[in-house]
């Protein structure tokens, strides 16, 4: 592949993407406003989603609940009960900042860090 012919496809992929970026931030704008018109004038399901339908369209801002564990309320009540011992998971993992004090200090040689820190090569494919 030519030189020329390299330009001409990144001069290509540069329009692309700038054509691109600039239809998500426009799809990102309407999706907001349509968001907000559901808010406003849609009608509230019995599953608590919002709901606004026009045509064969039909937009919907569906309802999500989550039930996240409280830890500080938690480990509260289980200390009442003293149950936290049996509900607390012990999760071992090494320490790479005291691998690496302990290199410092000469306890580990540098092949052996080498070896457990074994270099990783990537690359980001970049046009600018």
């Amino acid at each position: 592949m030519e030189l020329e012919e390299v330009e001409k496809i990144a001069k290509q992929y540069m329009a692309v993407k700038a054509e691109a970026d600039f239809i998500l931030e426009r799809q990102n704008e309407l999706k907001a406003r349509l968001k907000d018109a559901v808010e406003k004038i849609g009608e509230v399901t019995a599953k608590g989603h919002k709901i606004l339908e026009f045509g064969d369209i039909k937009l919907t801002n569906q309802r999500k609940e989550s039930t996240p564990l409280d830890v500080d309320v938690a480990t509260e009540i289980l200390n009442k009960h003293n149950l936290y011992d049996q509900c607390v998971e012990t999760i071992e993992r090494l320490d790479q900042n005291a691998i690496l004090v302990a290199y410092q200090k000469d306890l580990l040689t540098a092949e052996e860090l080498e070896l457990m820190f074994p270099k990783k090569v990537t690359y980001a494919f970049l046009v600018g």
